[in-house]
């Protein structure tokens, strides 16, 4: 019943236990954690410099000898602020994000960790807006003491600095607590509405202190480029996200997956690359990200989603479409075919599965739904078939994980089609299922494979592996496979398998020009 690829069994250790140096180690670890170090390293920088200057010169002027500590700590947090609500909306300017791709600087820049630097910002706007506001508080209580005909509540509250400051925090809690993981996740429309308060927040941040006694309001200094940047990537958005199209087919997959084949126009896209999509019918505002699963040569755009949340449940009540509780399709004479609904396609934005070409080997890891990016680049290898000899990518590892059986309905098919070309050792398919099984379940998979052929779970050549995969076993294997070379790593799926890879490729990969690199890349949207 258990099937095993790999060497040798469970508790076998496969990462080379030779002690290494610390420039070694350190080596190994810049492989994949170089870029996103030193840009960390130069952005901490630049906010000590920018913090510890503007405290410097405040502590040598007048103002100083009057509030003391609390005039130096407020105008260096607000340096910081002024730095990080600059630096804040280039991260997600996706139209900029996918052209930097296009150039050198993708191979200097961590563009695929733009949402994350993006976050990292906003946290750092937290810390330096909650400095800037305690030291004001102490120099309102202060002035309040000095001055005859105002108090400290009147300062904090009746000035323009003071008014528009607590606009701004009100602003930043809504965001921020609507932005947190698990809220996003179960009302996306609530954080995309409230996020909105960006407007809010970057106005009031225009004429907070533009009446200051300290100095003139710098704000608009550092915002003026990266705001013109990002007014002209939401108008470009909008233009090109107004373009309407309509469904050509509608698909129901197992585990509540809807496909959606929408015409294809003047569409053009990369295998590996993501789109917005919007539906008036069911949020007139609204765009919700997708991976592209059909390949640039197909005269469609397919997108699989997971009808979970508010939006996607709607779409599907729409169209008439639904599920039972096991995830199974309900079959409806009287469903949609979707042609009275309208859809605008803004993108596509390009992401890290857009790399799988650029390297001589590359491992796909797609969990459940995750496999979504792979589908594009698989479609697009079955079209490119008989150009597989002329292409830099020499070899495929395709893990694909679930675990419900069921899943692997959405997208065994391509692989079935790559399976019956002449590709040699191109493509090595590995599916593992994670879930239990009943005993009839495993007694009908034992009389299938008695026959040989085909898997009983999947209908492919390759068979099924039953638990969890062992990637270290599978880095040892390609390490030994190709010498020398750089591995592409690209998954897409839940952080705890990311963890698990990174961490894996950084104790693989070994210093020196001609040992094996592991380049780990996530999908990120």
């Amino acid at each position: 019943m258990g099937k095993g690829r790999g060497k040798g069994a469970a508790g076998e250790q496969f990462i080379d236990q030779t002690p290494k140096t610390f420039g070694e180690k350190m080596k190994a670890y810049m492989v994949n954690e170089g870029q996103r170090t030193l840009w960390l390293i130069l952005y901490l920088i630049a906010n000590f410099v920018v913090f510890f200057v503007t405290y410097a010169r405040y502590k040598n002027k007048p103002v100083y000898k009057t509030l003391g500590e609390g005039v130096t700590v407020a105008r260096g947090a607000a340096a910081m602020l002024n730095l990080n609500c600059a630096l804040l909306l280039l991260p997600v300017s996706r139209n900029l994000m996918t052209g930097l791709r296009r150039t050198f600087l993708h191979a200097l820049i961590p563009l695929d960790d733009n949402i994350e630097f993006h976050k990292f910002c906003a946290w750092t706007i937290a810390l330096s807006t909650s400095f800037h506001g305690c030291a004001h508080y102490f120099n309102y209580w202060t002035l309040g003491r000095l001055i005859k005909d105002e108090t400290s509540a009147s300062i904090a509250f009746g000035s323009i600095a003071g008014v528009s400051g607590h606009i701004i925090v009100f602003c930043m809690v809504i965001m921020y607590t609507t932005a947190l993981e698990r809220v996003r996740r179960q009302t996306f429309e609530l954080f995309w509405y409230t996020h909105h308060l960006f407007i809010v927040f970057f106005g009031a941040l225009t004429i907070h202190g533009s009446r200051s006694v300290l100095q003139p309001n710098q704000f608009w200094a550092w915002f003026i480029l990266p705001g013109f940047i990002y007014c002209l990537e939401r108008a470009t958005r909008v233009y090109r996200g107004n373009i309407e199209t309509q469904i050509v087919r509608i698909v129901q997959h197992p585990s509540n997956v809807l496909e959606l084949q929408l015409a294809k126009g003047g569409f053009q896209y990369k295998s590996g690359a993501y789109l917005f999509i919007n539906c008036p019918m069911v949020a007139k505002y609204e765009y919700h990200p997708f991976t592209i699963t059909s390949a640039p040569a197909e005269e469609i755009v397919s997108i699989h989603m997971r009808v979970v949340g508010d939006w996607t449940g709607k779409l599907a009540s729409l169209l008439g479409v639904s599920w039972d509780r096991s995830g199974a399709p309900i079959y409806n004479p009287e469903a949609s075919s979707g042609e009275s609904l309208r859809f605008r396609l803004d993108g596509p934005f390009g992401a890290a599965s857009e790399d799988v070409f650029n390297f001589e080997v590359s491992i796909l890891v797609g969990c459940g739904i995750g496999v979504t990016p792979f589908a594009s680049i698989l479609k697009n290898l079955w079209f490119r078939v008989q150009d597989v000899q002329n292409m830099r990518l020499r070899k495929v590892y395709f893990v694909w994980i679930a675990r419900d059986k069921s899943t692997f309905e959405w997208f065994s098919d391509i692989i079935a089609a790559l399976e019956q070309e002449n590709l040699g050792d191109f493509l090595d398919v590995r599916v593992y299922l994670t879930a239990k099984l009943d005993i009839n379940e495993v007694r009908e998979i034992m009389y299938v494979e008695e026959g040989g052929g085909q898997d009983a779970i999947t209908g492919l050549r390759s068979p099924t592996f039953y638990g969890r995969p062992r990637f270290d076993a599978l880095y040892d294997e390609v390490r030994r496979a190709f010498p020398g070379i750089k591995v592409g790593v690209f998954l897409c799926g839940p952080k705890v398998v990311a963890d698990n890879l990174r961490y894996l490729a950084n104790q693989f990969n070994e210093p020196g020009p001609n040992a094996t690199k592991f380049i780990f890349q996530k999908e990120n949207f």
